[in-house]
C-alpha cells in the first residue's frame, strides 16, 4: 500500500485500549546480542517490524541462528566466542534501518573479516561518516561506497589479516583506554562503540555525549552483568563507562514491551480529536524515550504515565491520555535527544496548539530517512499551516487565541495530497493529521509505516477514526 485515501474519517472520539508492537529499539540491541552470546537465547514479544526483519536477516548472514518459537518468540543461537563469519560474500542488507547498520557495523569492526553494508533508497542517503569516525578509534577501516559519505559502506575489521603481512593490521590483544567525545547525542553510535567494545574484549571505554541520549543498551549491558558506570558532567554533558574484561557472552532470555515511538501517534491522536480517550498498555515507558509526552504534558494535555513494574532495569507500564486544549511551548537542544523520532509529530500537535512552539538543536533530524525539518514543514504548509524555519529546528505558528476548532480549517473541497518523502514516521505524523482534517487527503508513502508500526492504519480502523 502505497497510497490511502482519508475521504471520510468518522465524527467520533478516538476512543480505545490498545498494545504496540514491542519496542524495536531494544529488540534490534537484544538481537545483537543474542547473537554475540555463547548458546541459546529467547527473546519474546518481538515486532513485526521491517527494520527488526532486516536485523534478523543480516545476523542469520553473520551466522546466527535465530528461529520462532511460536507467534511471538524467536530463540536465537549464538556464534559466541568464535565470532561472526569471515565467508559472507553477499552485501548485508540493512533495509531502512539506520539502527542495523550502525550496530552490526560496530560489532564487526573489530573482526577479521570485510563486510560491506547496504542499505535501501531512504539509508543510502543518510551520512555514516560519524559512525566511521566512531570505529576508527578501534583501528577498522570504513570506505564508504555511495556518495557523500552515505551508504553503502565497506568495513575492514581491525583484525583482519592481510594477505601480504603476516600480523593482524592494528589489533592487540592488550588492556587498552578508548576515549570517544561525540559531538551529537547519538544512542545508535554510542551503542556502535559499545558493542565494538564487547567483541573486542580488555578494553575500557569512556564516551561523552553533549547530552544524555536514549539508555537501552546501558540497561542491558548491565542486566547481563557487564560493567556499565553513568555520570552527568557539568554543561549537561553525559558519560559512559564500559569496562570489558572477556567478550563472552552468556545467552539469556528478554520479553519486549511496547514501543513508546509507535503509542506516541495514538496519543497524539487522542488529544488532538475531540472527546477522545485513548490507553496504551504494557509499554515500555524509560524515562530517556519520554521527551514527546513530557512536551505534551507541558502543552496543557491531560496525559498520565502510570508505572507498574521494572524489567531488566526498564520501566514498564501505561499512559492514558485524552482530548485537550493545547498550548505552545518551547523544545531546547537538551530536550531534543529524548524526543528525536517524535518531533514530526510534534510539529503536528503544535500546529493546533494556542500560540507559537519552538523547537531547536534538532539538526541531525535533517539526515534522517528524510530531511525531517524541511518536509514536515512542507507538507502541514498544505494544511495551512504557518511556521519559521531555521537550520536546527522551527517555530509551528498554532492556533489563533479566537479559533473556533482545533481542525485544519482548509478552505478548498480539493483533494489534499500529502506525501511521506520515503519516512515512516513522517507518514503516521501525516497520518494523524489527516485524521483531524476537514477535508479528503491522499497520502502517499502510507505503506511505510510497516517499518516500525505495520497495523498503525489497523487500529485507526478498529477505533472508528478511520473508514
Amino acid at each position: 500500500m502505497d497510497s490511502l485515501l482519508i475521504n471520510s474519517q468518522s465524527e467520533e472520539a478516538f476512543r480505545g485500549r490498545f498494545v504496540v508492537p514491542g519496542d524495536k529499539s531494544i529488540e534490534q540491541r537484544a538481537l545483537v546480542m543474542a547473537s554475540m552470546a555463547e548458546g541459546t537465547s529467547y527473546i519474546e514479544g518481538v515486532s513485526p517490524a521491517l527494520d527488526c526483519a532486516s536485523m534478523i536477516q543480516v545476523l542469520r548472514q553473520l551466522g546466527a541462528d535465530i528461529k520462532s518459537c511460536g507467534t511471538d518468540t524467536l530463540s536465537v543461537c549464538g556464534w559466541g566466542a568464535v565470532g561472526p563469519r569471515t565467508d559472507v560474500d553477499e552485501p548485508l542488507d540493512c533495509g531502512n534501518s539506520g539502527t542495523c547498520m550502525r550496530l552490526v557495523a560496530g560489532l564487526l569492526a573489530v573482526g577479521s573479516g570485510v563486510y560491506t553494508l547496504v542499505g535501501d533508497s531512504g539509508l543510502s542517503q543518510r551520512s555514516m561518516r560519524d559512525l566511521a569516525d566512531v570505529l576508527a578509534m578501534f583501528g577498522a577501516k570504513v570506505e564508504f561506497l555511495g556518495a557523500d559519505g552515505c551508504a553503502p559502506i565497506r568495513i575492514t575489521g581491525s583484525r583482519w589479516k592481510d594477505p601480504n603481512k603476516s600480523e593482524p593490521t592494528s589489533m592487540t590483544t592488550e588492556w587498552e583506554s578508548i576515549k570517544i567525545d561525540l559531538t551529537t547525542s547519538s544512542a545508535q553510535l554510542k551503542t556502535s562503540a559499545m558493542l565494538a567494545s564487547l567483541a573486542r574484549g580488555n578494553v575500557r571505554l569512556v564516551l561523552t555525549e553533549p547530552f544524555k541520549s536514549r539508555d537501552h543498551s546501558e540497561l542491558l549491558f548491565r542486566s547481563l552483568g557487564l560493567n556499565v558506570i553513568e555520570r552527568d558532567l557539568p554543561n549537561g554533558l553525559h558519560r559512559v563507562v564500559l569496562n570489558v574484561k572477556t567478550n563472552n557472552v552468556q545467552s539469556f532470555k528478554y520479553k519486549l514491551y511496547g514501543d513508546s515511538s509507535s503509542a506516541a501517534f495514538l496519543i497524539a491522536l487522542a488529544v488532538l480529536k475531540p472527546h477522545s480517550h485513548m490507553v496504551v498498555d504494557s509499554l515500555c515507558i524509560n524515562p530517556t524515550r519520554m521527551g514527546f509526552f513530557m512536551a505534551l504534558k507541558r502543552m496543557n494535555a491531560t496525559i498520565c504515565a502510570r508505572y507498574t513494574n521494572k524489567y531488566r532495569g526498564e520501566m514498564i507500564g501505561g499512559i492514558t491520555a485524552d482530548y485537550s486544549h493545547l498550548r505552545g511551548v518551547e523544545i531546547a537542544p537538551s530536550e531534543v535527544p529524548l524526543c528525536l523520532d517524535e518531533i514530526p509529530l510534534l510539529a503536528v500537535v503544535a500546529s493546533r496548539a494556542r500560540g507559537i512552539t519552538k523547537v531547536r538543536g534538532a539538526a541531525q533530524l535533517r539526515t534522517k530517512e528524510c530531511d525531517r525539518i524541511s518536509d514536515t514543514l512542507h507538507e502541514l504548509a498544505k494544511l495551512g499551516v504557518k511556521y519559521e524555519e531555521y537550520p536546527d529546528g522551527f517555530d509551528i505558528m498554532g492556533l489563533s487565541p479566537d479559533a473556533k476548532s482545533s481542525e485544519y480549517p482548509v478552505s478548498s473541497e480539493a483533494l489534499i495530497h500529502l506525501d511521506a518523502h520515503g519516512d515512516h514516521r513522517l507518514a503516521m505524523s501525516l497520518g494523524v493529521a489527516a485524521c483531524i482534517c476537514r477535508r479528503p487527503v491522499e497520502l502517499t508513502g502510507a505503506g511505510l509505516v510497516g517499518i516500525s508500526f505495520p497495523n498503525f492504519w489497523t487500529i485507526l480502523r478498529e477505533a472508528r477514526v478511520l473508514r
